[in-house]
């Protein structure tokens, strides 16, 4: 590209050349010296009678040739045309003039001719060139040639501005918005490549640290995103045992018959309440961050069910009958972490015996888990599972309102649905998980 661009102004400067030589080196009319030789001929030959103030007879080749015949006194004996009358028609201008005198013929760059040049006092042949037309010629020529060169100068500067543009200026407007997107964080933009152009050895490696930068950010992200799970996983499993903790220590404070220990058991209950909701406040916090938690499912049998329920069911409120045998789809973590904040709920809120039963749906197996407790009003119902959301009969009691919003995300993401409904006996959660 940079030798085309060269042989392009070489090939104008070449043009421009042609035109001037074109516009001056014109052909300029030349005396004919035929015409010359006959009319200073018939000029010798009719001497005598020229001076007599006889009419000259001018030679045929002499038609439309300016000339004045003048004898040695430089006084004009003969003019090819009327040069006063012609002179008194323009008004004595330039245009049109003939020389009379030799002076005038030498001012008006005439051609003057002896007669014979054997006797240079005999006359003189005035040729009279026209000055007028020369002129103008030579103005026009000049005209044209100012006209060519600026012709030339603006197609050479629209060239170079074309030239400039499409080699520096648009190179570098696209790596400016290429900055102002990366600076954005949008990195999936690439910058296309073209090594012509004087910005072609930055492009690459601006487009090589985008790949650099996105590939560190995913990383970034990812092992961020695994800590957080991390946290969130081990919160989970914190829970259970510190619950477990804490049942039990109300249970022997209860049995206990000696006021120093209840004072005891007290203190532990109340320190594992404590931790219960220091850790509740990690595992929520941590969700909130995450956004989402990471639900991998896989086919498991459904004699699994009922260790799963027995282990949310840590104060025994619960007669867990036999599961149905079939084989299902869920997360085993994640379904645990869901049993686990129905029963907490139930607990809680209701303070009764649990219930749970199975059924079979056409594409799932339904897991019915209900309490006996004054349940909710039907206008609170399907907000039950909105992040945050705590019913009326919720607001003297520990939570944040997370804990049916995590369970409907989690058996949603397995493929699964949640449903909250009042039954004549109490509240009633139902999930149904997919069949294999």
């Amino acid at each position: 590209m940079k030798n085309r661009g060269v042989l392009l102004l070489i090939a104008l400067f070449a043009a421009l050349q042609l035109l001037a030589g074109a516009l001056c080196g014109g052909k300029e009319e030349k005396l004919d010296m035929t015409v010359v030789n006959e009319v200073v001929q018939s000029a010798l030959a009719q001497w005598d009678d020229l001076q007599d103030g006889a009419d000259f007879e001018a030679p045929l080749r002499a038609q439309g040739v300016a000339y004045t015949i003048l004898d040695e006194d430089g006084q004009a004996l003969y003019s090819s045309r009327d040069a006063e009358a012609e002179a008194l028609k323009e008004g004595g201008s330039e245009k049109g003039r003939t020389a009379l005198t030799l002076h005038e013929a030498i001012a008006a760059r005439d051609t003057i001719v002896d007669l014979d040049a054997q006797m240079p006092s005999k006359g003189k042949v005035i040729f009279h060139n026209d000055l007028s037309g020369l002129r103008k010629r030579e103005r026009m020529n000049l005209f044209f040639l100012f006209l060519g060169i600026s012709f030339a100068e603006l197609a050479l500067g629209v060239g170079y501005y074309c030239y400039i543009r499409r080699k520096i200026f648009l190179p570098f407007y696209k790596l400016r918005d290429f900055a102002v997107r990366v600076a954005g964080g949008d990195l999936d933009f690439p910058l296309q490549m073209d090594r012509e152009n004087v910005f072609g050895p930055f492009t690459e490696s601006f487009d090589l640290m985008r790949e650099e930068l996105k590939a560190a950010r995913i990383k970034e992200q990812e092992a961020d995103r695994s800590k957080k799970e991390l946290v969130a996983k081990l919160s989970h499993d914190i829970k259970t045992p510190v619950a477990s903790i804490q049942a039990v220590s109300e249970l022997m404070e209860a049995t206990a018959q000696d006021a120093g220990e209840r004072e005891k058991l007290a203190v532990i209950r109340k320190k594992a309440e404590q931790i219960d909701g220091m850790i509740s406040d990690l595992f929520h916090a941590t969700l909130e961050e995450l956004q989402e938690l990471s639900v991998t499912t896989a086919e498991y049998g459904s004699d699994r069910l009922c260790s799963m329920l027995g282990a949310a069911d840590y104060l025994k409120r619960a007669l867990i009958p036999e599961a149905p045998a079939c084989m299902l789809v869920f997360d085993p973590l994640r379904l645990q972490q869901v049993f686990d904040n129905i029963f907490s709920n139930s607990y809680k809120y209701a303070d009764t015996q649990i219930r749970v039963s199975f059924a079979f749906t056409e594409d799932a197996l339904k897991i019915e888990i209900g309490d006996f407790g004054p349940g909710v009003s039907e206008e609170e119902l399907p907000r039950l599972t909105q992040k945050y959301y705590r019913g009326a009969g919720a607001q003297k009691k520990s939570g944040a309102g997370l804990g049916l919003y995590i369970a409907d995300y989690l058996i949603s993401r397995m493929g699964g649905r949640l449903l909250c409904r009042n039954t004549e006996n109490g509240f009633c959660t139902e999930i149904f998980l997919k069949l294999a």
